[in-house]
């Protein structure tokens, strides 16, 4: 019997994988300089509006934030941290380039703002989503959380912090999804990846010294989404956890980390490239208990526990070792403006711009998280952004990543069942024109927003010209870092150093209506600071040696004496005289600025450190139209009569006429004609050091203070007699 043979004809598609390769990477390259170039451009909007004198000093802008002259201060060698990692940074750049620090410092953060979108776009083309990456980057890198801490002049460690933990969590994903696909795991080779992604991991350490946790927290969330993975794929877990254990080790102590490899590497001669060994294992944990204990990992959660319930303001104020104080001292945290809450509305708007676009990105990033567990790695993105509304402004830029994944890579996945490439690719450009409109409107409107008026830095700059290399400054703390940059000299408090030991003697000094109190409390902590240096010097070499007599507790002393002793000789430092040696010279920079930062100068110089409560001042700024009559003592805003008790006025021609009245409403105010303001204070606030020392005559505060520098009313300069 013959059988009929059915012969099939089989088409054969050869596929030119150079050509191919050669057409991903033009992709790579074009879509790299719009998801770079794009956000960049967009900061660059502002950039003809800071030409303006007022807005530079020695041919270089004055910075957008008070942080940023942290990183110029560290750059120049004059902080108390001059190995800050992105001081180093600016400074090797200005070694290389030639270009001055400050010039540096004022587009650095526009320029890098953008980094996040390579390790994103590499993701894209492992996910097969190439077209998702506009979307995700774009919004990541200019949403509105991130856009207002990333413009020009806002030098900080935020582009670093998120480009790297983006990079990191990507690495991450990609390596999740590359194991998956592979079935033998048991060469050593197989760890060069994590070892990659943990080299990552421990540059973001060293640059952001606040991501340790967030490090910790993100090895666990793509943990367990590795055992969701493993166990829905009928795969072993020891395939993730191998490069896990070697991401940690080589996150928070690349030096054991490479000890470790090593070792790895020759025992995988010893047994001929495999890795699926008990000494193998044996060796890993030990590296990851010498990791644990030398870069101090509990300390991590102790610490992130600590900062969280700060950023809370859970309490109102700091926790105090009680065998170290018996005084109960403020916390600077809810004066600080990135760690205030904000609503919800706020936290969706610096997100995603909008609901609409938040909760399609919200829908995206479940749905991709659903198809795609090793992307719930980025689930700590979306809980920081969201947790703004608690933990503080700042973290909101966190949310636009999250958002910007689910708009780009999963509705991306949604749409690649059933959109053809060319439709996906349009649908992408479509959400990511929506995404834009409305945060190039905002960029639009960016106006420059110099952090220290030109005079101020001017003053800095005369006062490094007269002071000895060994003085101090007590200016209030915002301007420390500027004052570090500008004058070259120690500060009391900046930015970093501004707990409670630091910041009730600071305001103290300027609440005090007593130059002598104020005199003799600066002298009294000098001396006593650098007593407490000469018992224990070497504790101290590793600090710049203009610092070092400096950083000693301000107020050990007085927590010796205890709380109810300690608040009777501070009261007594203003009628009392006490011999005190001389110290090296300490100057008090006072300048108008303050006024505006009144309430909680006063709110933390007025502080009871026996019940822990305040007494602040009150004032206000006055707007609208004034008229004042000053026999009468009482001025008319707006038609609304309001009686004073005292008044200072600064005329056109830099003229000071004090008016005083009896007329018991404790209303008091400072009419300033040169900028037209003018506020409206009580007598706490009036007769404050910060006002009469900065408005009139020297010669009243002379037995205590002597003038340096006068540029009334913005500042002036006084030596401590």
């Amino acid at each position: 019997m013959k059988k009929n043979l059915t012969i099939k004809t089989v088409k054969v598609i050869t596929v030119d994988k150079t050509r191919t390769n050669q057409i991903n990477l033009w992709l790579i390259t074009i879509l790299t300089l719009i998801c770079i170039g794009l956000p960049i451009g967009i900061r660059l909007i502002e950039l003809p509006k800071w030409n303006n004198p007022a807005y530079e000093i020695s041919g270089e802008k004055i910075m957008a934030t008070h942080d940023a002259y942290y990183f110029l201060a560290s750059a120049i060698g004059t902080s108390h941290n001059p190995k800050e990692p992105l001081g180093i940074l600016v400074r090797t750049l200005s070694y290389i380039t030639h270009v001055p620090p400050a010039t540096l410092g004022f587009f650095i953060p526009a320029i890098f703002c953008s980094l996040l979108a390579i390790p994103i776009i590499f993701w894209a083309f492992s996910l097969k989503i190439p077209e998702g990456a506009l979307p995700a980057s774009i919004l990541g890198s200019c949403c509105l959380g991130y856009l207002g801490r990333s413009r020009l002049g806002y030098l900080d460690t935020d582009f670093g912090a998120i480009s790297l933990s983006v990079a990191l969590c990507c690495g991450i994903a990609i390596w999740i999804e590359q194991t998956l696909k592979k079935k033998d795991m048991k060469d050593i080779s197989s760890l060069v990846f994590p070892i990659f992604i943990g080299i990552i991991g421990y540059i973001y350490t060293w640059f952001y010294g606040a991501g340790r946790p967030i490090v910790l927290i993100i090895l666990t969330i793509s943990f367990i989404s590795s055992i969701i993975i493993n166990k829905k794929n009928n795969k072993p877990l020891f395939k993730h956890l191998t490069g896990f254990l070697i991401i940690y080790i080589f996150s928070f102590d690349i030096i054991i980390g490479c000890i470790v490899a090593f070792i790895l590497y020759i025992l995988s001669e010893y047994l001929k490239g495999s890795i699926n060994s008990k000494i193998f294992y044996i060796i890993l944990l030990t590296g990851i208990v010498v990791t644990s204990i030398s870069s101090d990992v509990y300390l991590i959660f102790y610490n992130g526990l600590l900062r969280i319930l700060s950023y809370s303001k859970i309490f109102s104020f700091a926790i105090n070792d009680e065998k170290k104080y018996n005084l109960l001292l403020p916390s600077v945290v809810q004066s600080i403006r990135e760690a205030q809450n904000i609503s919800i509305t706020q936290a969706v708007y610096r997100m995603a711009s909008n609901y609409i676009t938040f909760l399609l990105g919200l829908i995206g990033f479940i749905y991709l998280v659903i198809k795609r567990p090793s992307s719930l790695v980025f689930i700590l993105f979306l809980i920081l952004g969201i947790s703004s509304t608690s933990l503080g402004n700042r973290f909101a830029m966190y949310g636009g990543v999250a958002i910007g994944i689910g708009l780009g890579f999963g509705l991306g996945l949604f749409f690649k069942n059933f959109v053809p490439n060319l439709g996906r690719w349009l649908i992408q450009i479509g959400i990511t024109v929506l995404v834009l409109i409305p945060i190039v409107q905002i960029a639009i409107k960016f106006k420059p927003y110099p952090i220290i008026p030109k005079i101020y830095a001017k003053t800095f700059k005369e006062v490094s010209k007269i002071a000895p290399k060994d003085s101090r400054l007590w200016q209030w703390w915002d301007y420390g870092y500027a004052e570090q940059y500008f004058a070259k000299r120690a500060s009391f408090g900046d930015g970093g150093i501004h707990d409670g030991p630091t910041l009730y003697p600071l305001a103290l000094v300027h609440t005090s209506n007593s130059p002598m109190q104020a005199s003799q409390l600066i002298k009294f902590i000098t001396l006593n600071q650098i007593k407490e240096y000469k018992r224990s010097p070497k504790k101290y070499n590793s600090l710049p040696k203009m610092w070092r007599i400096y950083l000693t507790d301000p107020m050990l002393p007085f927590s010796k004496m205890g709380a109810e002793n300690a608040s009777v000789f501070i009261q007594r430092l203003k009628d009392t005289k006490l011999s005190l040696p001389k110290t090296p010279p300490q100057y008090l920079v006072l300048s108008w600025e303050n006024l505006k930062l009144a309430y909680w100068i006063s709110y933390f110089g007025s502080w009871d450190i026996t019940t822990g409560q305040a007494f602040p001042g009150k004032i206000q700024a006055v707007r609208g139209k004034i008229s004042i009559n000053t026999q009468d003592g009482y001025l008319f805003v707006n038609k609304k009569k309001i009686t004073l008790d005292g008044l200072i006025i600064i005329d056109p021609k830099h003229r000071t006429y004090e008016f005083s009245w009896q007329n018991g409403t404790d209303i008091y105010g400072v009419l300033n004609e040169l900028s037209y303001e003018m506020f409206l204070m009580d007598s706490t606030i009036y007769y404050s050091n910060m006002v009469q020392m900065l408005l009139l005559p020297p010669k009243n505060f002379s037995p205590y203070f002597k003038l340096e520098i006068d540029h009334s009313p913005w500042t002036r300069v006084y030596e401590v007699n």
